[in-house]
């Protein structure tokens, strides 16, 4: 589970880190910066979040398996 939360909290901070920076300068910069917003969404979904979700499953693989038996 230690695991789990750590890959999660992993992409929750680097979702904050592209975003905190193009909000930041949206403020000054306005419709301009946000033309590069599909850009930036493109490579998440595209490159980033399939290699997140492959990590995750072999991390979810790799877990022992408990081995329970009815009484």
């Amino acid at each position: 589970m230690r695991d789990m939360r750590k890959l999660r909290i992993n992409v929750l901070c680097t979702a904050l880190a592209i975003m905190v920076p193009i909000a930041a300068l949206s403020a000054f910069l306005g419709a301009r910066l946000l033309l590069l917003l599909p850009v930036v969404m493109s490579f998440w979904f595209l490159f980033y979040m399939p290699r997140w979700r492959r990590q995750v499953r072999e991390r979810a693989r790799s877990l022992r398996r408990w081995q329970l038996h009815p009484e």
